[in-house]
């Protein structure tokens, strides 16, 4: 929900700031809605520029106003026409920056935030190009991006037209809503050749026998090993256990565990994401020592919250431990070690889309219950860690 600043119609919602001002009641047949709205970007409330805004829009609504109590029509962009004063060699929009275009984004899509893929590639493109606007953006930008997420970022093809899919949805909202009629530059953009890099494979036994070597030295009383500790015995992805609360764990009852939830740290890659984990041998282990730690709050620093910051960090860490440098092996492989495990223990399907928080995929699959015991859970990771953990074989 929106909440009011100190200053008259501006709202903030996740960030954003909105000019929201009511249309009274015996005014709204005339004026065809009910208030009058307009996303200005995630700037501080005392941005000048935000000021300025704020001024124009409701000097414009004061003006509606007063023709309104006379009878007359008032246009209904006259929002959009009252910035275009303030952006004259852009007339044609009132949409100047990526932050407006990602706030007209998340007003049409009714999104509070953007969901994690969408964000990423937001936040790669304005690390590229700070300042360009939105209107701006050339086709030769995008190739050059692509370019700079194959070969500096070490993006793969499905991971970059993800990228590319994010931005033109953001692009093409912010077009329809200022009538512009430009070709929107990340459509239709070639892949390079070479993008497409190896599958992420499950880790060998030699792999996981070095990992275990590594973290019990000192690595394994690190916030990078604990994660890791974490992620090969529960099958979460890196962010959602980089990303874990203090109040995340319950390790009080019968079956200790991990709560997988969006918090103030990280939301989650689908709804599907948000699931409950029990906690077994060496992963249990790591969640006490956090505990016993005294945590309140992100249990991980704030370096762990990023998907690329999160990435780098983890697979510099298993390098350290041995782990061959290559795509097919990374910290993700953790997950699909976990996957190929509880296929190869026969662990339940039910069992293996509750631990790994798939979506289904038939209607045959969204029968039955919603929330698969935990205890059957809890066998089945036990079962799984007993192969998984050369380290922890008595437990």
């Amino acid at each position: 929900m929106a909440k009011p600043t100190q200053i008259p119609f501006l709202t903030e919602r996740n960030g954003t700031l909105i000019f929201r001002r009511r249309v009274p009641l015996r005014f709204r047949d005339c004026a065809g809605l009910y208030e009058w709205k307009k996303a200005l970007g995630r700037e501080s409330e005392r941005s000048p520029r935000i000021r300025l805004e704020l001024r124009l829009l409701t000097e414009a609504t004061d003006e509606a106003l007063s023709k309104l109590e006379r009878g007359l029509p008032v246009r209904p962009d006259l929002l959009d026409e009252a910035l275009k004063a303030l952006y004259p060699a852009q007339a044609q929009s009132a949409i100047q920056t990526l932050d407006h275009a990602v706030a007209a984004y998340l007003s049409v899509r009714g999104l509070p935030e953007l969901r994690k893929a969408e964000a990423v590639a937001v936040e790669q493109f304005c690390a590229l190009f700070p300042k360009r606007r939105v209107f701006d953006i050339t086709r030769s930008d995008v190739r050059r991006w692509v370019d700079h997420l194959r070969t500096t970022r070490r993006q793969t093809g499905p991971t970059i037209r993800r990228r590319l899919g994010s931005m033109r949805a953001i692009f093409a909202v912010a077009a329809e809503e200022t009538n512009y009629n430009s070709v929107n530059p990340f459509r239709s953009v070639r892949i390079p050749d070479g993008a497409d890099g190896g599958v992420r494979l499950p880790f060998e036994r030699a792999h996981l026998a070095a990992i275990d070597a590594w973290l019990k030295g000192q690595a394994g009383q690190r916030a990078t090993g604990r994660i890791i500790r974490l992620m090969r015995l529960t099958g979460a992805r890196p962010l959602e256990i980089g990303g874990l609360d203090a109040s995340d764990l319950n390790l009080d009852g019968d079956v200790p565990t991990i709560y997988i939830r969006p918090n103030s740290s990280r939301g989650l890659k689908t709804r599907n994401s948000q699931r409950i984990l029990p906690l077994v041998g060496d992963a249990l282990v790591a969640a006490q020592e956090l505990k016993a730690a005294g945590s309140i709050g992100p249990l991980f620093p704030a370096s762990c919250h990023q998907t690329g910051a999160l990435s780098a960090r983890l697979n510099k860490a298993l390098r350290s431990a041995g782990v061959p440098a290559c795509r097919e092996y990374t910290a993700y492989s953790f997950r699909h070690t976990m996957e190929e495990t509880l296929r190869f223990t026969d662990a339940p399907f039910e069992v293996q889309q509750a631990v790994l928080g798939h979506a289904p995929k038939t209607m045959t699959d969204r029968y039955g219950a919603k929330r698969v015991p935990l205890t059957r859970i809890h066998t089945s990771l036990l079962v799984a860690a007993a192969l998984i953990s050369t380290q922890d074989k008595t437990k």
